[in-house]
């Protein structure tokens, strides 16, 4: 059985999802401004929300050229170990009986396992219940 996921789905939901949210919420505390503003506040505030709308998109846009390479990243599970991938060449792969240990971490700031080979090498996944039962079908030894 092989199990395939997206490598870094939270970190990329964060961005593609935390920033627009975001947007959104300053969009309405602007527009219950112009409410209560006269005419030249509010253009004010409406040139501000367009700068806002700008540096926000092109946030975005920057996240996608400089990350571009770890978004497009997926993970394969299977019986002779774990491999990532960018498209459809394997970038790293870890053999089961090669890992020294799974741990529970953080990277980036969201939680994840830290897969650590024999030789010092150091691979993160998220941290999903799907992943953890894919780690558990062939990793015989706890993850700590």
């Amino acid at each position: 059985m092989k199990f395939k996921f997206i490598k870094n789905l939270y970190l990329s939901l964060s961005v593609f999802v935390g920033i627009p949210c975001l947007f959104l919420f300053i969009t309405i505390l602007f527009t219950i401004c112009m409410i209560f503003s006269n005419a030249e506040e509010c253009y004010l505030l409406e040139k501000g929300l367009v700068y806002l709308a700008i540096g926000l998109f092109s946030s975005i846009f920057l996240y996608m050229v400089l990350r571009f390479y770890s978004i497009f990243q997926y993970v394969i599970i299977e019986q002779s170990g774990i491999s990532i991938c960018f498209f459809n060449k394997t970038i790293q792969k870890f053999r089961w009986d090669n890992i020294a240990s799974i741990q529970n971490s953080n990277n980036d700031r969201n939680p994840a396992y830290k897969i650590v080979h024999k030789n010092g090498k150091v691979m993160y996944l998220d941290k999903r219940k799907a992943i953890k039962k894919a780690i558990e079908t062939y990793y015989s030894r706890e993850i700590l």
